[in-house]
């Protein structure tokens, strides 16, 4: 089966034609768990300002109504206080399931809840999605490859993971959610996507989400020593959240069934991606947090 890699560069401009045409043949009403969330807002205003009916359910964990309160009164919007881990019964003709803490300390924080929410909600997700037979994106993460030894990661890597590490909670449920989705696929013959997001910065992000770009800006903004955890290694993939929502859409409408690895073409060092105002020399050998 054919595969497609999305690779999108956070100083690329995407053309107003790709984002308008994505989602031509679909009227909505579009459902977005996780809508409240870093990326699926910036995905909600996308949809919005289509003029697409669209349904966002957020439990508020770490989304927060404020990334949609603009939205709040319009005709075409609606805004469900729901957590995915239970059933929910609507009419869509669209899923993107967003719904799941993503940074390190927001999923480790309970990551019985988080491998609940990847579990038991994917396959909620995947329920209503075979039951109103609509399409449905399933937002994985680069997390699935675990502690990559290949940089990059081709799709075709299976990954380097711990079943049982601090961040199983996170890497396993994604691993299962993707599982179930072909599943259901191939079982149910339905029309699924699954997005591999790689590390994504920008607007509406959480302060304290822990990843090393937002780190850097949060220690500067606040003229602190900008630290280093793990200076030799590469980040996996950076790209600017209102990008990675156009990229979601050209991925649920790819004709393409395998998983999309959503990430810049590139990689970079840590020291790199500081932007210049780290001393290479000064970490050589060293790990300091």
């Amino acid at each position: 089966m054919n595969q497609i890699v999305l690779k999108v560069k956070h100083v690329v401009v995407f053309t107003v034609l790709i984002f308008l045409t994505a989602l031509k043949d679909y009227a909505g009403p579009f459902r977005v768990t996780g809508g409240a969330g870093f990326v699926g807002s910036h995905l909600v205003d996308k949809l919005m300002l289509q003029g697409h009916e669209v349904i966002v359910a957020d439990n508020f964990y770490t989304g927060r109504k404020s990334n949609v309160e603009h939205w709040i009164g319009h005709e075409n919007f609606e805004l469900i206080h729901h957590d995915i881990v239970n059933p929910i019964y609507i009419e869509v003709d669209e899923i993107y399931h967003l719904a799941s803490p993503a940074s390190p300390p927001h999923y480790m924080h309970n990551p019985v809840k988080t491998i609940k929410t990847n579990t038991l909600g994917t396959i909620n997700v995947l329920g209503l999605a075979r039951r109103v037979n609509a399409k449905v994106l399933i937002a994985s993460t680069s997390e699935v490859y675990g502690d990559p030894d290949i940089h990059p990661q081709p799709e075709t890597y299976w990954g380097h993971v711990n079943p049982i590490g601090p961040r199983a909670c996170y890497d396993e449920g994604k691993r299962v959610s993707e599982s179930l989705t072909y599943a259901y696929a191939k079982q149910e013959n339905m029309h699924v996507r699954v997005a591999r997001i790689f590390n994504t910065y920008g607007p509406r992000m959480h302060m304290n989400d822990g990843r090393v770009v937002s780190n850097f800006i949060l220690q500067a903004l606040q003229d602190d020593v900008i630290t280093v955890k793990y200076q030799p290694y590469k980040i996996k993939g950076r790209v600017i959240a209102l990008k990675k929502s156009i990229s979601i859409e050209i991925a649920t409408n790819s004709k393409y069934m395998n998983e999309n690895d959503l990430r810049n073409a590139g990689q970079a060092t840590l020291l790199a991606s500081s932007g210049g105002f780290l001393d290479e020399k000064a970490f050589a050998g060293r790990s300091i947090l």
